[in-house]
């Protein structure tokens, strides 16, 4: 009966064992390229052999180097690699070098309490161990190098990782206590100096011009945009080839403004000096003076502080807390100039006559030299007077 049913059936089972062949044979192409698939997949998941190599054996479960990542990296924080993204959280930047012609920066690690100095564009490498970041002083597999960009510092970090970012600041705040930087705390400003401007002539025309700031044994003549240096215990003007300390930002009406660095520049002051009142001029020279006569045509005799004088046309007198004294060796002279000695100051100019009458004529000044007064004093005695003139000298370096 069966074969009866065979031979009459439409269904051929010929045709159903090849079409189940073929299905077979594609089941089994499909199911071998997955296998292919799942291999390839896990394989690559595997991390270099290289990077392996770095990492000790004793601390590879405690080592960040596991946390670096593979391909390209951006600007983009969400698109850091782990492991680069630690070295972002750990180094800050600390300060950066504000002094003229300096580029350098100060890094420091954020919860390590390391700081490191280091110029823009140079290499300084990591150790990586024991979940902590720090500064080696060796060369190792990851270094970092700081740039200047226009907008921030950038950090770039390379070795068996590329990436670069911007780097995370952290202020530092330190007081700037050395010896300079008190000294110009303590300094005055008291504006032209008189002295200067009358008698220094075509030597001194710079310092006529510039503005005395003035330091208790000492005075710096400086104008706006000027450089200072710290140097034999003074400040002074910065020659070119001197790494400065200070620069004379401003100056307005009653206020000099002074920007200051540290030897290594990343602590800056700004201060503010504001201009010292000019004393008044108290010096009576008709009462200093007195029993003032003629010896010859350009000598007088007179009497000041109980002492009786001679005094010619270029004598300068200086009166202290210990009285009235004539400045003649060129040492004295230049103790005044620098300040190194202070007192109110006449200066003898000339002999002349005027309406029948014979005067001293002169000047005077306070002991900070920023007020001058004209004096003219009348002898005792009319003598003719011989070959008068004013009086010359020159002042010392």
């Amino acid at each position: 009966m069966f074969p009866m049913l065979a031979m009459n059936c439409p269904f051929k089972l010929d045709k159903f064992f090849s079409w189940a062949e073929k299905i077979l044979c594609v089941f089994f192409v499909v199911y071998l390229f997955a296998a292919i698939l799942f291999l390839f997949c896990n394989l690559s998941a595997v991390r270099s052999p290289k990077k392996e190599d770095f990492i000790s054996k004793s601390s590879k479960s405690n080592c960040l180097y596991e946390l670096i990542g593979t391909g390209p990296l951006s600007l983009n924080e969400g698109q850091l690699s782990k492991f680069v993204h630690q070295i972002r959280k750990e180094v800050v930047v600390l300060a950066k070098n504000t002094r003229p012609g300096k580029s350098d920066f100060l890094l420091g690690m954020k919860n390590g309490g390391e700081e490191k100095v280091i110029a823009a564009g140079n290499v300084i490498y990591l150790d990586l161990k024991d979940g902590e970041c720090h500064f080696s002083e060796k060369v190792t597999p990851v270094w970092i190098k700081p740039t200047l960009s226009d907008v921030s510092i950038m950090i770039e970090v390379g070795g068996v990782e590329e990436g670069r970012f911007y780097a995370q600041t952290c202020e530092r705040h330190s007081d700037i206590v050395e010896e300079p930087f008190t000294a110009l705390k303590e300094a005055l400003w008291t504006g032209n100096d008189k002295f200067i401007e009358a008698y220094g002539g075509e030597e001194y025309k710079s310092q006529a011009q510039a503005q005395k700031i003035l330091f208790p044994c000492y005075a710096c003549y400086a104008q706006v945009g000027d450089y200072l240096v710290w140097k034999e215990g003074e400040w002074k003007i910065s020659a070119p080839e001197e790494a400065p300390l200070a620069y004379i930002k401003s100056i307005t009406g009653s206020e000099m403004e002074i920007i200051a660095w540290d030897e290594q520049g990343f602590n800056a002051l700004q201060h503010k000096i504001h201009k010292t009142a000019s004393p008044r001029l108290t010096l009576r020279m008709e009462e200093a003076i007195t029993s003032i006569r003629l010896r010859t045509s350009n000598q007088v005799s007179c009497i000041i502080g109980k002492k009786r004088m001679m005094l010619k046309p270029g004598d300068w007198l200086l009166k202290t807390a210990g009285g009235w004294h004539k400045l003649r060796r060129p040492s004295e002279i230049e103790d005044f100039l620098c300040h190194k000695v202070k007192g109110e100051l006449f200066v003898f100019d000339s002999l002349e006559k005027e309406q029948g009458k014979m005067l001293i004529k002169g000047q005077i000044f306070d002991e900070n030299r920023s007020q001058m007064q004209n004096i003219a004093l009348p002898l005792n005695e009319e003598q003719k007077i011989k070959n008068k003139k004013r009086a010359s000298f020159d002042i010392p370096k």
